[in-house]
């Protein structure tokens, strides 16, 4: 496949960890991370967020949150605003993984070209100053 890619030198060690390259927790985590936040809205209900979050019904909303969180969806939505919820996130996905994902190189090793675009927020305006 890296062969395929372009990349014949992509090794095993290169890949994320077993538990990145697994993207049911990633999802599950950043799903709930877009509940939360929605639910912060006092007039968001349960059914709503589970409908624009495509789940198939409220029930289905309730039960993932219970398997992934351990609460109530009704808890989920006292418990957790936006931010917890990121924070939840971050310490479950990103904080065991930082230092193999400062290694990880997905282009083999090659330094990828700088645009000279300044990344979202970096204290530029949309001119550039």
């Amino acid at each position: 496949m890296a062969t395929a890619l372009g990349n014949a030198s992509l090794e095993y060690s290169d890949r994320p960890p077993r538990s990145l390259r697994a993207p049911t927790r990633y999802l599950a985590l950043a799903r709930l991370v877009r509940a939360a936040r929605l639910l912060e809205n006092p007039g968001w209900t349960l059914s709503a967020t589970a409908h624009h979050l495509e789940y198939s019904s409220a029930q289905s909303f309730a039960r993932h949150v219970r398997s992934v969180v351990g609460v109530s969806a009704a808890d989920f939505r006292s418990c957790y605003d936006g931010v917890a919820m990121l924070e939840c996130f971050r310490r479950e996905v990103v904080v065991p993984h930082v230092a193999r994902l400062r290694r990880f190189a997905p282009f083999g090793g090659v330094e990828q070209p700088d645009r000279g675009r300044p990344c979202r927020g970096g204290g530029q305006d949309a001119t550039g100053r």
